[in-house]
């Protein structure tokens, strides 16, 4: 391979490490009294991700792996319970190939890819809460509406969301809707909780969510607020920005880079 040939890889590399970057949100934690994981925690989490694989086309799936307590692993994949299965397999493999690079090394891991996350933790998490969210503006551009009126409205609307996602029985732990604010302003959403959660820990974990997107983004088009066991995604843009892949659709964002063996 010529220097100008590998130049141009390098680029495209670069580029796509970029463009994969801007599609996922990771936490790598260390506690303060942090020391490396064992071989035979490690070992055992290599046995976890690939139980985790195994079961990638369910829209969410949780386990530990490991007889001994300090070696003990637990693990959780979750996908956007609308998209394809075909395309929450193919995320939950990308990103539990992924994992091992991004969080090198590590007891805990938290990776959220665009359709589905990826947690594990050498501390059983099974059915916590967590108050660690993550907001995010994903359309910056203001909207078109008075955030006195609007926000008003928006939580009744979160409200039936929430109440859809877990009165149901069996509860889902996720819906889908939209509300029309103006003529010209619809405003569209996705709520989910992680399949470890209660219905109860579930309404009271996106309640949260809610109070984070009055906090942060009142005045946005577009929010995501995310943690380990509950998610909202809200947009003003339509239904495209929030709804998963349709059979047949083009790959994800979130793959891999495909020059990584051309360097």
């Amino acid at each position: 391979m010529g220097d100008t040939t590998r130049l141009l890889f390098l680029v495209l590399h670069l580029l796509c490490i970029v463009k994969v970057q801007a599609s996922y949100y990771k936490s790598c934690p260390d506690s303060p009294n942090y020391t490396p994981p064992t071989e035979a925690f490690q070992q055992n989490l290599k046995r976890l991700l690939d139980s985790l694989s195994s079961k990638a086309s369910a829209p969410g799936y949780y386990t530990s792996i490991g007889a001994n307590a300090t070696d003990r692993v637990y693990g959780l994949v979750s996908c956007r319970e609308d998209v394809d299965r075909e395309v929450c397999r193919t995320c939950v493999t990308d990103v539990i190939a992924q994992v091992v690079q991004l969080c090198p090394n590590k007891k805990e891991a938290f990776i959220s890819f665009q359709y589905c996350l990826l947690y594990y933790s050498g501390t059983n998490f099974f059915g916590t809460l967590s108050t660690n969210f993550v907001s995010v503006a994903t359309n910056q551009r203001d909207m078109p509406a008075d955030p006195q009126q609007f926000m008003p409205q928006m939580t009744s609307f979160f409200n039936k969301l929430i109440a859809e996602a877990t009165t149901n029985q069996p509860a889902r732990l996720f819906a889908a809707g939209n509300f029309q604010y103006t003529d010209q302003v619809t405003v569209y959403a996705v709520v989910q909780c992680s399949a470890d959660l209660t219905a109860q820990d579930c309404s009271s974990c996106l309640i949260q969510a809610v109070a984070k997107i009055q906090a942060c983004c009142a005045n946005k088009q577009g929010a995501r607020i995310l943690s380990r066991p509950c998610y909202i995604n809200v947009d003003q843009r339509g239904p495209q920005h929030l709804q998963g892949k349709p059979k047949g659709s083009a790959p994800l964002h979130d793959r891999a880079c495909p020059f990584n063996g051309l360097l």
